[in-house]
Formats: structure tokens, C-alpha cells, sequence
């Protein structure tokens, strides 16, 4: 048995530059993994699988079905843990929706590896994220404890792995990833030199200041349902960042079955005027029969913010997570209650 199973999708660390253009090929693959037996060796056995290979942009919800699939039928086969190489773009996305899938079910680490440039680039960190996704695994299928999503991101100082659901977005500016709550799960630390004598190896420090965030109440009973369905999300399910002077009468609700408000970070949404009001609008979703998550609220906060105490019960309240972890609990919990129009599970 292979002690590695490397699930290839495409992104940026799947991708060659030809004639100015960044796309997927699927050289970038062999290069990845001759490039990481060069470097450290060849005593890691890696099966590798590539159900499709497309620039993170392009992802849909079904593309993350299939990822869900393959660690599905896979997590039974003994592998030390599986690594997914995806595009930087949506990789918090990702992550996200399938540390919530699986949460308190895998058999093994499952961790998403990335890239802020091709490989051919001096300057890739593809190649870092690689090798830390081969090592986090190393170190944690020793435990057995830790069977959770995770991804891997080197951005020149810190070298980190993030719970998949506390991932966030990449920064515009600096291309790197940052971590909701401020900590990541797990550094790394040069070590030895590596086989070459060239690059350093590093050991892996799980980081006692660390929280779990993030974490979602679907139920087994919900996670089962959403399993035995194929992991298929439903149409129909809009998500909305907060800024200011947004107007809520410009967002179109025609074939709308659920929206997810995300507030500003102190849990809070503008409330003036008949145009800005959070508050009129969750009314108007009420009367119209559609479902409003809002998010994130803090939790045991002692006192709430005027802007939101007239908020009516029926508004469902996430805590503590990110826009990405927000928006991957409404896939899920949504696709639990929709099914082919007809009520499925509360």
C-alpha cells in the first residue's frame, strides 16, 4: 500500500506559463512529485489520482462534491492521509467545505497543498507546500488524534497548517492566507539539512496557544443525510459581505431559497434608513419564505450591539466563524433540508 494518496485538481500549483498564459497541465503534477523526490528522497509512496484540473476560480459546488467523493471512497484504504493539490485562489473555500463535511469522520489527515506561482517560478512556494503536506501527515498519522482537514502555506517568514475551516482568504496585496482567530493549527521549523544539502527539512510544532474555531453544530444525523446523498448541494443560496452603504433592495431574490449576511467583524449590520436596514431586510426575507443566516456573532458575548437587538428569532445566528466556514455550514445545512424541492431534514 502507497502511503500517500495525492489528489491533483489543477490551480496554480498545477499549472504551466506558455506564451504568457498561466493554465493547467498536467505535467505540473510529475514535476511536483519528481521535484519533491529530488529534494528529499523517494521513500514516500504516492498514489495519484486527478478527477479534474481547472483553475480555483472555476471550482463549483459540484467540483467540491466530487473532491468529497474521492476522500470518501478512499478513506477505508490504509493511506497515511491524502493531499490535495488546489488553486490559491479558493483554497479557504475548499478547505472549508470539507473539514465541515467531514468533520469527526475521517480515517486519516486529509491536507490541501498550494502554490502563490507555477513551479517553474524561482520564487513558488509550491514546492514548500508540497513537502509540508507530506510531513504534517508523517507526524500526525503517528497520533491518530488529529484526523482532520487541514492546508499548508510557506509565505516566506511563517511556514503553517491551518484547520481547513479556519483558512481565509488570500490578501490581495501579499498573496498569503491568514487564519481566523489569529493562530494557526501547526509551524514548521528548519530541522536538517536535506538529503541534497541543499534546503533545510523541518519538524512540525503543533501550537499550544491554538483554538478550534470555526466549528459548526450540523449533526450527525445532517452529515449522514448530506453523505448519502452524494455530497450534492442544492441551488438557490446567495452570500452577502457587508460594507458600508450597501443596499439591500438592489439584491435580486427571484429562485432564492437561503441568504448568508456576513457582518462586520464585531458582529454588527448597518441598520438606517429603508434601503441599509439589515433589520427591514430580514423582515422582508421572513414574509417572503426564505431562510436568513447571519453572521458571525461572537459567542457568551454579555451585551449586543444596538444596530442588531430588534434582529427577529427566526434569523439563524452563526458564531465565531469565518465568511468561508459561514458559507460552507449553509451549503451543508441547506442541502440537508432541500431535496428536490421536497422538506428533507429540519
Amino acid at each position: 500500500m502507497n502511503d500517500y494518496l495525492v489528489i491533483f485538481t489543477g490551480g496554480t500549483i498545477g499549472s504551466i506559463i506558455k506564451d504568457g498564459i498561466i493554465a493547467p497541465d498536467e505535467s505540473a503534477a510529475d514535476d511536483l512529485i519528481k521535484g519533491y523526490e529530488r529534494e528529499y528522497g523517494s521513500k514516500e509512496k504516492f498514489t495519484c489520482v486527478a478527477p479534474f484540473s481547472i483553475l480555483s476560480e472555476n471550482a463549483t459546488a459540484d467540483d467540491l462534491s466530487k473532491l468529497c467523493t474521492i476522500v470518501e471512497e478512499n478513506m477505508e484504504k490504509g493511506y497515511k492521509g491524502m493531499i490535495i493539490t488546489y488553486g490559491s485562489d479558493t483554497l479557504s473555500y475548499a478547505s472549508s467545505f470539507l473539514g465541515t463535511v467531514f468533520k469527526g469522520r475521517l480515517k486519516c489527515p486529509v491536507v490541501f497543498a498550494a502554490a502563490n506561482k507555477p513551479l517553474s517560478e524561482p520564487d513558488s512556494n509550491g514546492f514548500y507546500d508540497f513537502a509540508g503536506a507530506v510531513w504534517l501527515i508523517g507526524y500526525l498519522s503517528g497520533s491518530g488524534c488529529y484526523n482532520d482537514v487541514y492546508a499548508v502555506w510557506h509565505d516566506g517568514s511563517v511556514f503553517g497548517a491551518y484547520r481547513g475551516v479556519e483558512l481565509t482568504e488570500a490578501d490581495a496585496g501579499s498573496h498569503n492566507h491568514s487564519v481566523f482567530g489569529g493562530k494557526p493549527f501547526a509551524e514548521f521549523y528548519p530541522d536538517r539539512l536535506s538529503s541534497t544539502g541543499e534546503g533545510y527539512s523541518w519538524r512540525v510544532v503543533i501550537n499550544d496557544k491554538h483554538e478550534n474555531r470555526c466549528d459548526n453544530n450540523l449533526t450527525v444525523q445532517k452529515l449522514e443525510y448530506f453523505r448519502d446523498r452524494g455530497f450534492k448541494t442544492v441551488d438557490g443560496i446567495i452570500a452577502v459581505r457587508i460594507y458600508p452603504g450597501i443596499n439591500f433592495n438592489r439584491i435580486i431574490l427571484s429562485d432564492v431559497k437561503a441568504v448568508l449576511v456576513y457582518g462586520f467583524h464585531s458582529g454588527t449590520f448597518p441598520n438606517i434608513g429603508q434601503s441599509s436596514s439589515f433589520i427591514l431586510f430580514a423582515r422582508k426575507l421572513k414574509d417572503m419564505g426564505i431562510t436568513l443566516y447571519a453572521a458571525s456573532f461572537k459567542k457568551d458575548e454579555p451585551a449586543v450591539y444596538e444596530s442588531v437587538k430588534d434582529l427577529d428569532q427566526g434569523v439563524i445566528r452563526l458564531e465565531d466563524m469565518s465568511f468561508e466556514a459561514a458559507y460552507s455550514y449553509v451549503l451543508v445545512n441547506e442541502s440537508c433540508k432541500w431535496d428536490d424541492n421536497i422538506i428533507g431534514i429540519p
